[in-house]
């Protein structure tokens, strides 16, 4: 026998007294999967045969791991070669569990893109909590894959072909953001929307939950030096609160008027003129950390303000125009850890966001709002759509001058640069609500 040493000795016996109970449970799942395909609806999995098919893979699996007369990983050319049959068999028959899995699973996540029309269904419907033994098979999957030369490859491609069920199952059934990690780290299977998702998760779980307010009265003319300031000498677990934001003679307050002075500060922290940051000749939203800012005392406290800032922008979703490269965000990287207090989710959010993304949630996108979009995504309290008051409404929208429509979009509480998933992705939809006329002949809103 071709065997390295004692230990393979030890693997081999597992592997063979082992798989003929994966082979069976694998055939019944099999079995199961396939007619969940054919039927109307989908069959919950046996919650028993689960659990035992993922525990008897992991002693299959070490087996596996320690045949060095097969490789490692396991070449097909080494079984044909290898006179153990009985493990070679063995090794193959895995191999052949894997692939039969893999192709039922598959076709079961296509019949689920198929009956839920998610390919053109942006708002999902509640899903069975038996979805999630689905994942935990091609979880299981994905870890046989990395033991034979090319099925690791195989496994991600078929992944890529069933991304929009996998984003919508991964966003339906998870409980915390680093759910569903093993999936996440590979961006060519999930989408922007569902990465958002996880990573604004990761912030908020991140950070210590503190229900104080931290208040800050800015002056306009002094924007930056004020909010500087208050950031300077607040201790990070005060940041992690609620924000209360005014403006010195200014009565207005709320969600609005912290999304503008996110905007502004975020204008003023990135504006040449300030030489903390030099824009890129090629691109004006794209920023470089100024390399002569050394000489000021407080270029350190500047870029822990900047990263605080960044932080806290991704946390209440505004989006301020600038753009990154992936080097760039090191330069924040401690005033965001004082926010994001978990190392271990800090990391994750890194992992699972490349640059883009990162300056998507941050800069948007310049196109501008479509009201067909808008009136889709309207919720009208009190009123329908054919409303005189809601015609009315839309016909003068349609009137104003650009710079009117920019102030009142800021009003409103929608974002000032909409992102490219447009009105539908917005935190809060545009509402009308209803009130009682003071004069019959008068209809208000």
């Amino acid at each position: 026998m071709m065997m390295g040493n004692a230990h393979d000795v030890k693997c081999v016996l597992r592997l063979q007294d082992v798989h003929p109970f994966v082979h069976e449970l694998a055939t019944r799942l099999s079995h199961a999967l396939e007619l969940s395909v054919q039927s109307a609806e989908f069959i919950q999995l046996p919650e028993n045969d689960v659990r035992e098919f993922i525990k008897f893979l992991h002693p299959v699996k070490c087996a596996i791991w320690c045949q060095k007369a097969f490789g490692s990983p396991v070449s097909f050319p080494s079984l044909i070669q290898d006179k153990v049959r009985n493990e070679r068999s063995d090794v193959k028959g895995m191999h052949r569990i894997f692939c039969d899995l893999l192709e039922k699973s598959e076709l079961c996540l296509k019949e689920l893109e198929s009956q839920l029309d998610l390919v053109n269904l942006e708002r999902g419907e509640p899903i069975v909590r038996c979805w999630s033994r689905y994942l935990l098979i091609l979880k299981e999957l994905e870890r046989i894959s990395k033991l034979y030369n090319g099925l690791k490859e195989m496994f991600w491609e078929k992944m890529r072909k069933i991304r929009v069920a996998l984003c919508f199952l991964i966003g339906k059934l998870s409980k915390k953001s680093t759910d569903y990690q093993w999936i996440l780290e590979h961006k060519e299977v999930t989408h922007f929307k569902i990465r958002q998702h996880f990573a604004l998760k990761m912030l908020q779980e991140g950070r210590h939950k503190n229900e104080e307010l931290y208040e800050m009265l800015i002056c306009r003319s002094r924007m930056f030096e004020d909010s500087f300031e208050y950031f300077r000498h607040a201790s990070p677990r005060s940041l992690q609160g609620q924000l209360f934001m005014q403006f010195e003679n200014e009565e207005a307050t709320g969600p609005a008027v912290l999304r503008e002075w996110f905007s502004l500060v975020g204008e003023v922290i990135f504006n040449p003129q300030n030489a903390l940051f030099i824009s890129c000749p090629n691109d004006g939203r794209r920023f470089f950390p100024n390399t002569a800012s050394k000489v000021d005392p407080l270029q350190r406290s500047y870029f822990i303000f900047s990263g605080r800032m960044i932080a806290l922008a991704l946390l209440h979703r505004v989006q301020i125009i600038i753009v990154f490269d992936r080097v760039r965000v090191a330069h924040f990287s401690r005033g965001f850890s004082d926010i994001v207090t978990d190392r271990r989710l800090r990391e994750s959010f890194y992992r699972i966001l490349d640059h883009e993304v990162l300056n998507w949630m941050l800069h948007g996108s310049k196109t501008t709002v479509s009201i067909e979009e808008w009136k889709e995504h309207t919720n009208y309290n009190g009123y329908k759509k054919d409303d005189p008051q809601i015609s009315w409404f839309w016909e003068v929208y349609r009137l104003v001058d650009k710079a009117w429509t920019q102030s009142s979009e800021r009003g409103i509480k929608t974002a000032e640069r909409t992102k490219k998933r447009g009105p539908e992705d917005r935190r809060t939809h545009l509402t009308c609500r209803q009130q009682v006329p003071s004069s019959p002949f008068v209809p208000v809103s």
